[in-house]
């Protein structure tokens, strides 16, 4: 069987005489060990997993979008495709389909017109060990430079052989802060309109920098404004995690049947996981 992707159909809603309906479904994945959201000849990606499911549990499928085109190592709590499909997908066979880093969270009809690209804002959370060097304070007055419009060219990755449309780089970023997490861990948020390659990351490095006294409040808005580049590389993508993508009309909440088994799956993932940091911690200690 021909798994059928194409983004626009003005008959996407009809296949050979059979009424499709058109689906949105909340994907949530641990991205460390995959290249990238995006499918790659050759590589291992979420999408790539993703398509394959869908292909042996629901046959043929049309309209298929996505909400956001993570990096590599990203994560993501919140993110959403979108397609039609003749059958009703079941969260918990396709799921069971899924690698275990890999799950969907919740599923709903939605209009024929739908498309998971088109958001009204995405939401990124960083979560950062605390080592008791940050200045949260500090941070924070970071964030609120970085509200508004800006034009954040100085603030993601060019590539030339990426079309950059017609907005150029400007973005704007509804909220952004800082707060003390669980378990040791600082969290940066940051929500935007859209965002640019590595723009997250970058943007939330620059505000870590502040937070640790390597750079000033005045060297990022000299830089938002585009008068000085700052020398800060990308956070690790490891710590990225797409928490939310908002829709008009559209919520997507957390399937209750789901949430326990996943529960149980990340648990037995977290007892396999902890025996095999007592054996490495236990063979150095006998060294």
């Amino acid at each position: 069987m021909i798994l059928m992707v194409s983004i626009t159909s003005r008959y996407s809603h009809i296949s050979g005489g059979v009424s499709m309906k058109k689906w949105a479904l909340r994907l949530g994945y641990f991205g460390w060990n995959y290249h990238g959201f995006q499918r790659q000849p050759g590589l291992r990606t979420i999408e790539g997993v993703v398509l394959g499911a869908l292909k042996r549990k629901l046959g043929e499928i049309q309209d298929y979008s996505y909400a956001s085109r993570t990096d590599r190592g990203v994560s993501s709590f919140g993110n959403v495709i979108s397609f039609s499909s003749e059958i009703k997908p079941i969260l918990g066979a396709l799921n069971h389909d899924l690698p275990w880093d890999v799950f969907f969270l919740s599923c709903k009809e939605v209009s024929t017109e739908f498309n998971a690209r088109f958001a009204l804002c995405r939401e990124y959370s960083y979560f950062l060990l605390d080592n008791g060097n940050l200045n949260l304070d500090k941070m924070n007055a970071a964030c609120e430079l970085v509200k508004g419009e800006h034009d954040f060219r100085y603030f993601c990755k060019i590539d030339k052989k990426r079309k950059i449309g017609k907005r150029g780089y400007r973005r704007k970023v509804l909220d952004c802060e800082v707060k003390e997490g669980k378990c040791g861990l600082i969290v940066l948020r940051i929500t935007a309109d859209s965002f640019l390659w590595e723009m997250a990351r970058r943007i939330l490095s620059a505000v870590v920098s502040i937070g640790r006294g390597e750079l000033d409040l005045r060297d990022l808005e000299l830089s938002l404004e585009l008068k000085k580049k700052l020398n800060v590389r990308p956070l690790d993508p490891i710590g990225l995690v797409l928490t939310g993508v908002r829709y008009r009309d559209l919520e997507l909440s957390l399937d209750d049947d789901v949430k326990r088994r996943l529960h149980k799956r990340m648990c037995e993932k977290i007892r396999e996981e902890g025996t095999k940091f007592l054996l490495i911690k236990n063979f150095f200690e006998a060294l």
